[in-house]
C-alpha cells in the first residue's frame, strides 16, 4: 500500500490537473493514506544541499536547486544513485520541497521509505523554472506555459550538468551524449505548471537527446 501511494504521488505530481490540487499540494498529503510517522523526521536522515549553477541564457542568471542526498551517501562511496528532478507549482519554489534548513513533509516521507526499504536510495533535485530565484508572480496563462515551455532546456544544459558532475550519478559524462546514454536513470516531475514543464522536458528529451544523439 504505501508503496503505491508513493507511486500515486509522483504520477499526480506529473499532472497539471487542477482538481486533483484540491486534496493534494506541495506542502501537504492526505493523512489517511500515510503512516502518521512518515510526516516526521527520522534518526537517520538525508540531507539538503544548495546547488548553484549559471544559465546559458542570452542574459546569464545564477539560480539554485536543492538537492537531496539520502542518508548512505556519505558511507557508501561506490554507489551511483538515480536521480528525480522534481518541479513545483505556480508561483511556489523549491523549498516547497526540499530546504536546506529544516526536514520538509516530502523529506520526512523519502527518508522514512528509504529507510524502510520501500524503494532504493536516490537523489532528488527540487528546482525552479522560473527565470530567477525568488521569482513567485503569479503570470497570466499564456506566459505560465511559455515559462514551461522553455525550461527543459535549462533542465538538460545547465542543471542536469551542474548535478551530475557533482554528485556520484550514472552520468560518467555531462555533455549531450553522456546525459543521453545516462537516460533511464533520471527523471522528471512536477505538480501543477511544474507538471506541464515536466511534460516539455519529456518531449524536449525525446527530440533533443534520442534524435540528434542516439545512446548505443
Amino acid at each position: 500500500m504505501r508503496r503505491i501511494f508513493f507511486l500515486y504521488l509522483l504520477l499526480v505530481l506529473c499532472f497539471p490537473a487542477s482538481s486533483l490540487a484540491v486534496f493534494l499540494t506541495e506542502e501537504t498529503f492526505p493523512a489517511d493514506d500515510l503512516p502518521a510517522d512518515y510526516l516526521t523526521p527520522v534518526e537517520h536522515c538525508g540531507h539538503v544541499e544548495r546547488v548553484r549553477y549559471t544559465t546559458t541564457d542570452d542574459e546569464p542568471q545564477v539560480k539554485s536547486a536543492m538537492v537531496y542526498l539520502p542518508a548512505d551517501y556519505d558511507e557508501q562511496r561506490e554507489t551511483r544513485y538515480n536521480v528525480l528532478y522534481l518541479l513545483h507549482a505556480s508561483s511556489g519554489k523549491p523549498k516547497n520541497y526540499l530546504d536546506p534548513e529544516k526536514a520538509t513533509d516530502f523529506q520526512c516521507l523519502l527518508d522514512h521509505m528509504i529507510e524502510n526499504g520501500e524503494f532504493d536510495p536516490l537523489i532528488v533535485v527540487a528546482a525552479t523554472y522560473y527565470p530567477s530565484d525568488g521569482f513567485v508572480q503569479f503570470l497570466p496563462i499564456a506566459e505560465q506555459v511559455k515559462i514551461a515551455a522553455d525550461f527543459p532546456r535549462e533542465l538538460a544544459e545547465d542543471i542536469v550538468p551542474a548535478v551530475e558532475s557533482r554528485y556520484r550519478t550514472y552520468a560518467l559524462s555531462t555533455d549531450a551524449q553522456g546525459i543521453c546514454v545516462s537516460r533511464n536513470h533520471r527523471a522528471v516531475s512536477g505538480f501543477s505548471l511544474g507538471g506541464t514543464a515536466a511534460w516539455y522536458a519529456y518531449a524536449f528529451r525525446r527530440l533533443y537527446l534520442y534524435e540528434t544523439h542516439p545512446a548505443d
